[in-house]
């Protein structure tokens, strides 16, 4: 059985044709996979400055408070405007409102209860993942628009 090489081996192996010293194989090596880490880094945190700033910019807000873009009742009353604003749309072609109904969704779903919490919301729980549930159709139904 024949392993294939890692991405440093095969360059190690490339390179020991033009340089046989190791030391100065390995160090070109390290070289490269730090500068590698630094462009990554560098890249991921200039995405998130940009593509956070344009979704946070698309909120409109009034006295502090966010103005909502939908007001969802059903499948047949509904009411949603489309972006105000479409730089974060632009750019990730993603309506800031879906990408808000999904964190609505995954926050519930994520959230850990503890015992006691359970214990004190035991008559209020069922309920309420019913009612999320409930949401989570009529919230689908308005992002697949």
């Amino acid at each position: 059985m024949i392993n294939a090489l890692r991405k440093d081996e095969q360059i190690s192996l490339f390179l020991s044709r033009l340089i046989p010293i190791d030391e100065i194989r390995y160090a070109i090596i390290r070289q490269k996979n730090t500068e590698e880490k630094e462009d990554a880094l560098h890249y991921h945190i200039e995405r998130v400055a940009t593509i956070g700033g344009k979704y946070y910019a698309s909120f409109q807000m009034y006295r502090g408070m966010k103005i909502d873009y939908s007001l969802i009742i059903d499948k047949q009353i509904y009411e949603a405007e489309k972006d105000r604003n479409l730089m974060f749309y632009n750019e990730t072609g993603i309506s800031f409102q879906v990408r808000s109904l999904l964190l609505d969704i995954l926050s519930f779903r994520s959230r850990k209860w503890t015992i006691e919490e359970e214990v004190e919301l035991a008559h209020f729980l069922p309920p309420y993942k019913a009612r999320v549930s409930q949401e989570d159709l009529k919230l689908s139904f308005l992002a697949k628009k």
